[in-house]
């Protein structure tokens, strides 16, 4: 199904071969680091990557270590998020892109992707790039699930453009450069600043390795994102528009990410390999969340991911650049989702 909806690079480049081998060799390499970040957390620490999860979890945690990794997590996203931002602008949309929804529209949006992953048990990495490569069926459906209802989402967002019009900020009055370089700053003395802290307060070597590892791959995943434009809202929309002007630019990264897992995932599995932080690889439970919770939250997320053209690890890369449609409307929202689900089921 994925393969028959690849058809050729992006209509708007200027040179169709050499633009075509620039794309492809962005989305591979993209896909490859985004497969090696999330293979160095199945691999050495046993956790399947689960960005909503990590997200939604750091204002409910109950031990200190595991706010401290998750935190950490979070932060590298947005540090990496920054530093490309500050270096090399292609993998990102300018403000303008970005401002062209309302807040109404991102309210929404946030709200149905928050809501959604909590019932379907996770995002579209947890289900795409890290189910799939272990072969489990409720996932691939699942993810399934949400490009189809991100597909119908970006046929009806053109009916519905003057509800998502209303709140509309022309002006946020802050530069993407001067808040990346402000959040850069931040998310890298927070980020030492938590591991100093494990070190001397913990004493624990495998909890200090479980930061390391949480770093290590979110710089991977983080990364991965930028070069194959997972992180634009303009990319991920083309993707989803099967029916209208479809590109496949970050869909080849998908691809590539599940390819880099199933060779990694299943070779930790059928090897018995122990992690770095003395605990075994963890197995899905996609029993929680099957058939009704896990279609009903792909629906609802792929339609917030069709709205936005954000999902929840690149909307943290992209965090500290976009004030206040990502930073404040739409990361509250699906957190707002999130506890709603949780507070229903």
């Amino acid at each position: 199904f994925f393969f028959l909806m690849i058809r050729r690079p992006p209509r708007s480049t200027q040179s169709r071969s050499s633009a075509a081998s620039d794309v492809y060799k962005r989305q591979v390499l993209g896909g490859v680091l985004v497969g090696v970040g999330t293979s160095i957390n199945y691999a050495l620490a046993g956790r399947l990557t689960n960005n909503f999860k990590i997200m939604s979890r750091i204002l409910t945690c109950k031990s200190s270590w595991s706010l401290y990794w998750k935190s950490c997590y979070m932060l590298v996203l947005i540090f990496v998020g920054c530093l490309f931002f500050l270096t090399d602008k292609k993998g990102f949309d300018d403000a303008g892109e970005i401002g062209k929804m309302g807040a109404l529209g991102w309210i929404i949006a946030g709200f149905l992707v928050g809501f959604g992953a909590k019932l379907a048990g996770g995002c579209s990495t947890y289900h795409g790039i890290c189910g799939i490569p272990l072969f489990n069926i409720p996932s691939a459906l699942g993810f399934l699930v949400m490009l189809l209802a991100g597909a119908g989402m970006t046929v009806l967002k053109k009916k519905m453009q003057k509800v998502l019009d209303i709140a509309k900020i022309d002006k946020a009055g802050l530069e993407p450069e001067t808040l990346a370089k402000f959040m850069a700053v931040v998310a890298a003395v927070l980020i030492v600043l938590i591991l100093i802290l494990t070190i001397c307060k913990e004493k624990d070597r495998y909890k200090t390795r479980h930061i390391i590892v949480a770093v290590a791959s979110g710089a991977f995943y983080a990364s991965g994102s930028v070069l194959g434009t997972k992180t634009k809202k303009s990319a991920n929309e083309k993707m989803l528009s099967f029916f209208d002007g479809f590109e496949p630019t970050v869909l080849y990264v998908y691809l590539v990410a599940m390819a880099v897992n199933v060779i990694v995932f299943n070779l930790v599995r059928r090897n018995s390999m122990t992690t770095l932080v003395g605990v075994g690889h963890r197995e899905p439970k996609w029993r929680d969340h099957y058939p009704w919770r896990l279609f009903v939250g792909a629906l609802c997320f792929g339609l917030g991911w069709g709205l936005s053209g954000l999902t929840p690890g690149p909307t943290m890369i992209v965090f500290g650049l976009y004030f206040p449609h990502v930073m404040i409307i739409y990361v509250a929202l699906i957190i707002g989702g999130y506890f709603l689900a949780k507070f229903l089921d």
